[in-house]
């Protein structure tokens, strides 16, 4: 079923995709076509253009949206990833919406959270750090929140944010992949831009626990299973030399640590360069050779 049969859905998606930007007119014709009791087809919100313009407008607070037209944003991507529908030809067999209100709560709930926190830390935040971690669980929202982290590690803010090693805003990356496997990539993508990122405005030392901070989290993400990305990051990051020896030292002696045997030849190949780089791991190694290091090694040779 096309747009055809829709002519206000059409010209308003047009109008929008076209400019690749939001206005409140189209918005407000979308908003009052899916909220009458026959609604079209939910795929018409679905396009991935569409649903990236809402999530930025909503969570990094970039956006002019007036008071009053917010709740439309909020409820046309509430509806956009929670509705679901079976059509047989012109007939909706199936209109299933339960999600729909618990949807567009999370996202208010954040959204609210997000626009009064950004670049504070998280002892002068007013995050409720319970609903945080309960609305974190609706995809939409970690995606969201993926935008949050971006902005505030922005030019603009990141000196605000980055005054203790391990910030909020970092450290929610560990629930965010904790609860959304699918999303492991985007936010490995969003460490590797952050890790290799310059802070002139920050103190040498700090720059580097904030660092050590990101590295924690890829070890984390490695641990939900998103293993090979990550060891052949680091493996990179070692053969262009684009970071300080220690934080390499520190990937590897923390991998170590939570890994044991069989490997697969994949991640043998990724890590064995990285363990034996004498500058990363002869700190790690010790008299009695009972250490992680020569035990990883030992176990590459017999294989």
């Amino acid at each position: 079923m096309g747009c055809g049969k829709y002519p206000r859905i059409f010209y308003s998606l047009l109008s929008l995709l076209g400019r690749k930007a939001l206005n409140p007119g189209d918005i407000t014709v979308l908003y009052k076509t899916y909220s009458a009791p026959e609604p079209p087809p939910v795929k018409f919100l679905q396009i991935p253009a569409l649903i990236e313009m809402l999530i930025s407008a909503i969570f990094t607070c970039e956006s002019n949206m007036s008071a009053e037209n917010k709740p439309k944003y909020f409820f046309l991507l509430a509806y956009a990833v929670s509705v679901y529908e079976v059509w047989n030809e012109d007939t909706r067999d199936l209109l299933y919406h339960d999600e729909l209100k618990a949807t567009l709560l999370a996202i208010e709930r954040i959204h609210t959270l997000c626009t009064n926190n950004i670049g504070v830390t998280i002892t002068q935040s007013s995050f409720d750090i319970s609903v945080l971690f309960q609305c974190i669980r609706y995809p939409v929202v970690s995606i969201g929140l993926i935008k949050w982290i971006e902005f505030c590690m922005s030019e603009k803010y990141y000196e605000k944010v980055v005054v203790e090693a391990a910030p909020l805003q970092i450290i929610l990356l560990d629930e965010m992949s904790n609860n959304h496997p699918l999303q492991h990539e985007l936010i490995m993508n969003l460490l590797q831009n952050l890790f290799e990122r310059n802070y002139p405005k920050l103190n040498t030392l700090v720059e580097l626990e904030f660092k050590k901070t990101l590295v924690d989290r890829m070890v984390h993400i490695l641990s939900r299973g998103y293993i090979i990305p990550v060891v052949v990051y680091m493996k990179e990051c070692m053969n262009k030399q684009i970071t300080d020896v220690s934080l390499l030292r520190h990937f590897v002696a923390e991998v170590l640590e939570m890994i044991g045997p069989p490997y697969s030849s994949e991640f043998v190949t990724s890590m064995l360069p990285l363990v034996k780089n004498d500058e990363i791991s002869t700190l790690l190694k010790t008299a009695d050779q009972q250490d992680d290091v020569t035990m990883f090694l030992s176990h590459c040779e017999v294989r």
